[in-house]
Parts: structure tokens; sequence; C-alpha cells
């Protein structure tokens, strides 16, 4: 059986209880920073399904299809919109930016994001299926954070440069992983 690198309770996220291939590409501290927004487990959504992943491949095995995990996560358990995980249409993601779910839709990304992200931190390897829905995340992401970088009544534009790094350097870590 494939060994899991599952996060010490007292030590928190760290390199340590994380999978070597994942720390060899993931070598800054926000990676690490259960308080950091902009960091995949650092937002409330991304560390709660960091945690839940890492009951769910203990029970299941580090084979076991992450995406079907988060999907159950985000539409049985939390009872969000099932179609919203696969959009990519510029039209209507900036439709969602200035609609009043896009912090609902926004929980589903982060929760994507860190379910393929988890899945390679926990086991060094990312399941097709969950990268392909990452990415889907990622451009809806960039797309909101774009336009939130423009809107001069939005307060969290003068953030925006340092959320799209962020976006940009988890993307690229899950896109060269194969």
């Amino acid at each position: 059986m494939q060994a899991l690198y599952i996060d010490d309770e007292e030590q928190g996220l760290a390199p340590e209880t994380s999978h070597p291939r994942f720390v060899a590409v993931a070598r800054e501290d926000f990676w690490y920073d259960c308080a950091d927004d902009f960091s995949p487990f650092g937002n409330d959504t991304g560390n709660d399904t960091l945690r839940y992943l890492e009951e769910w491949l203990t029970e299941y095995g580090a084979d076991a299809n992450v995406a079907d995990f988060v999907l159950n996560l985000l539409h049985e358990q939390w009872g969000l919109d099932k179609d919203y995980v696969t959009i990519v249409d510029a039209g209507t993601i900036s439709q969602l930016h200035y609609s009043d779910s896009l912090h609902i839709n926004d929980v589903q990304d982060q929760a994507i994001i860190a379910a393929a992200l988890g899945q390679f931190k926990i086991t060094g390897e990312v399941g097709d299926e969950i990268r392909e829905l990452a990415m889907f995340a990622f451009r809806r992401q960039l797309a909101i954070a774009k336009a939130a970088g423009t809107d001069t009544n939005n307060s969290f534009r003068e953030a925006v440069p340092q959320y799209i790094e962020r976006m940009q350097k988890m993307h690229e870590v899950l896109q060269k992983w194969t």
C-alpha cells in the first residue's frame, strides 16, 4: 500500500508531513501557511477540505478517485450547485463575478483546488479528473480576480496581484506534475 503523508495535529501543515514530490515543488512558505487566505490550505474551505481528504484517503486508500470525493463533498454534503464546476465560458464567469452567489462559487473553487493539491501533498500524485476540475477552477478564479482588479468599487482590488500570482503558482504545480 502506498504511504500517505498526513499532517500531525500538533505540527500542522509542514514539509515534514508532506510527500517529498510535493515538497520539491512547494518550496515557498505560503504552501504551509494555514492562516494565509491565498494559500491552497490557508482559507477555511481549503483547510477543511485537506482535513476531510486526509480522513477519506486514509479510509479508501491513495488510489481512490479524489474527484469523486470533492464532488460528493460539494454537492451531496454541502448542497452546492453541480453545474458550476465545469463552467469556463468567459461571459458566464463575468456574470458570476457580479452575482450574489460569488462567495459560494469561490468556496467550490477553493475546495477543488485544495483537493487537487491535497492529493499531491498526501500521495505525491494527482488524478486526471481532479486535475481537470482544478484547471477549470483556476481559469474561473483568474478571470474573476482580473475583473476584480479593474473594479474600482471592489475592496479586494489591491490584493488581486498577489492572489493572481499565487493562483498561477498553484496552477503551474498542477500543470507540470503528471
